[in-house]
Formats: C-alpha cells, structure tokens, sequence
C-alpha cells in the first residue's frame, strides 16, 4: 500500500461524525458507528475512566467508551502523518481497519478497579479483550463489516497472544502493537490529555498535534525527529505530574485501597471468585459487593467509597522502608493485622479491616523511542537526548511511591506513625 491508497482508505466513506470535547469532531464509517453501537462497547459506558477519582475531582465522570474513541481518533490521525510520504508501506486494507478497530476496543476487557486489584492473579484486561473478539459472534461480524478482522484486532490488544508460523500479518500486527503501547502511543495521548480536561487540572495535557507531526515509519520502526526529542520529556514529567496530582492523590489512593481491601477480604474468605469482576461495569460491581456483605462485613468498605465516605491518610513510609513480605498483596494482611492489634486496646471501635496499608505498584518514567536525525540517520532514544536518566527516573518515582496507613478519622496521627513504625521495626 502506499501514502495515496492509506489516506483514501483512512478518508473514504468517514462521513459520520462525533462531536468529542478534547478531539473535536471524530469521523467514522458507518460501520465503525455501528461496533461504537454494540452492547460490549456501550457497557464501557457504564465505567469511570478514573475510577473513584470523581470524589475528589467532580469533573472526572467521563468514561472507557469516552476514551476508547479518544484512542480511535488519535489511532486513524497517527497513521495518516507518521508514513513516510514515498514509497509502499507495510500496511494492508484489512490490518489498518483491524488496528482501527483494536484501537476502538482495546479497553472492551476492562472491568471496575481493575488497575487497582492488578496486584492480584486477575486475567489482564487484553487478554480478556482477545477472548471477547475471538467469541462474540455479533462484534465478530461487525468488525467485517468494517472492513477488519477481529481476529487481528485481538492479536494487536492481547501482545502476549502468539502468532502462526509462517503468518503473513506477523509484521504489520508487530508494528501496531508497537504504535499501541509505546512512549508516545495513541493511549497515553487521549487519556493524559483527558483525564486532565474532566479533572480540570492543567498537567497531562499534550501537545498532540505536534507530537504526530514529527514521528515517522522508518523500516517498521517508529522515530520521533531529533529537534522535538522534548516532546518526549513533556511526555514524561507530565505523567509524573499527572500520578502526583490525580492518579495517586491521597484521597483516590484511600478510596482504591477500601475497595481492594474489601475484594481481598472477600477472596480470602470465599465469598466471591475473581472470575465474577470481570464482566462488570460500576453499577453491577457496588451491587456484588453489597449482595456479599452479609457474608464479609469488609465489604463495606466499598459502599463507603461509594458514598464518598473515604479513610483519612494517618502514616506514611518510604516504599523501601518496609518488609518486602508486606509488599507481597497475598501476605500485606497479616502486616495491617498487626497494626490493628498495636490499635485496638486504645481504640475498641475499630475494626479489623479499617487498617489499609496501600502500597503502589512500581511506576517507570523511561522511554523506548527511536530518533531521526537530520542525517536521516536512525538511532535508539540516550540519555542525552532526555533528561530522565535511569537515575533521574528512579527518582522521580521514589518520590511518588509512598507506604500510606489509612485510618478511621479519630485515630490520631501519633497513634497510626508509632504503630506502623513499630510494626516495620518488629518485622
């Protein structure tokens, strides 16, 4: 295929327009209106992309359906300006409509809290996805009517899905996954830019215009030009900004934290199977938890998120200041147990499961990128071209990742540091 054929194929019969407050007007085929239109996709509808974090920020109710088209849109605009304007390329008609559609559906496995619960042995949403596109008769037909197959699509999503010897897709689907799930792919470039938007705060946004203008295909490879390198800075302290002031804001985190402590309690106990948060949206995920309360009073802690009644932070500790074991989300109980017993005698009131230690998963700020020279020579992105070097980006992300002790508000603050120090030192 070459540059005239992809932007006929990626500009012919996108006659349907939705109206979307970050990216403007969105073009579809009637087709890919109607995969936005099947139930798989409208319950994504039904999920906060951010979770609990509209308790602190009121803003933030837009949803995984509202940025899984964000991905389309940034997806079919990235493939029309990073081709190289000469020359065939090694797109086909039915991958770029499947890498399209993998786009559009690339979240259709997610599930409420998901990233939060990831700690445990949850199926990964691709993965899920992958399934849902190999199974789903009605989504299968439409995806062929698109013009893709779904099929395709769910090997871009699902990247740990092997391919077929001899397949004859292998590279282009390579190359997708690759445009997917990068430094500066599609997905970090909508929900950056829109969890910023609805949160109203000023920090994650990208300037995406510029950043597809100056990327290029270069031999499969993706290259960002050498003099807008900086781009990939912005990219990166934006993220840092955006986990500092959104993502793990101390009141998401306890609202994050109360309901996975409510879902690890019920597991442990028996009451649900993991296998029963997958095909849930927000609704149906509070109405499990409050059908299994009865059975693990824990559980309440997940109507309490969802009233906004959330667990002030008491204590904090550096990540590495506490016991690996503690670390571990299948042994953090017997941790927080030990807290609630240097509490208790003082404190009569609280309950066992009212001592959440959150503790993040690790978080990277280093970049996989390749650089085109004026040369037009390409090479892999160095540390002198960004100033997040490898020791620069364990810092950053040593300053984000606290320990935090989550508390009911009349424990006093003396109280909850003595006791959590207590027990790291006792460990």
């Amino acid at each position: 295929m070459n540059k005239r054929e992809l932007i006929e194929l990626l500009t012919d019969g996108f006659d349907r327009t939705i109206r979307d407050p970050l990216w403007k007007n969105i073009e579809l085929t009637d087709s890919l209106k109607d995969v936005i239109g099947d139930p798989v996709l409208q319950k994504l509808g039904r999920i906060k992309q951010t979770g609990p974090a509209y308790l602190v920020f009121p803003g933030a109710v837009h949803t995984r359906l509202d940025h899984s088209i964000g991905v389309y849109s940034v997806s079919r605009r990235m493939l029309l300006k990073m081709s190289s304007r000469e020359g065939d390329l090694i797109f086909t008609r039915e991958g770029v409509m499947s890498f399209l559609m993998a786009s559009l559906m690339h979240d259709i496995g997610h599930f409420p809290y998901a990233h939060s619960l990831k700690e445990l042995s949850i199926r990964d949403h691709e993965e899920i996805a992958g399934d849902i596109l190999k199974t789903n008769s009605d989504l299968i037909e439409k995806c062929k009517k698109a013009g893709g197959d779904a099929s395709l699509s769910a090997l871009i999503i699902d990247k740990e899905s092997p391919m077929p010897d001899q397949f004859k897709y292998k590279d282009e689907i390579e190359l997708y996954r690759k445009i997917l799930s990068g430094t500066l792919d599609p997905d970090k470039l909508d929900y950056m830019s829109r969890d910023a938007y609805f949160a109203g705060i000023p920090y994650g946004t990208q300037d995406t215009d510029r950043i597809l203008s100056s990327i290029s295909l270069i031999d499969g490879e993706i290259a960002i030009n050498e003099d807008s390198v900086s781009l990939v800075d912005q990219m990166l302290f934006s993220k840092y900004m955006m986990y500092k002031s959104l993502y793990w804001n101390k009141w998401v985190r306890s609202a994050t934290s109360m309901v996975k402590k409510g879902v690890l309690e019920a597991l442990y106990m028996g009451k649900i199977e993991l296998e029963e948060l997958y095909d849930k949206e927000d609704d149906e995920f509070f109405a499990l938890m409050r059908e299994k309360r009865e059975e693990c009073p824990a559980l309440e802690l997940a109507d309490r998120v969802k009233n906004g009644r959330l667990l002030p932070l008491k204590a904090s500790a550096n990540v590495d200041s506490i016991p690996s074991s503690a670390k571990d989300i299948s042994k953090r109980r017997e941790f927080e147990e030990r807290i609630f017993d240097a509490l208790k005698a003082r404190y009569p009131k609280l309950k066992s499961y009212e001592a959440i230690l959150d503790i993040p998963e690790p978080i990277h700020f280093e970049s996989n990128l390749n650089v085109l020279e004026e040369n037009k020579r390409v090479r892999p992105i160095g540390e002198k071209d960004t100033v997040f070097s490898m020791n620069v980006s364990k810092e950053f992300s040593d300053k984000l990742r606290k320990a935090m002790l989550f508390l009911p508000e009349d424990i006093d603050e003396n109280d909850a540091e003595k006791a959590l120090m207590d027990v790291v030192n006792g460990y």
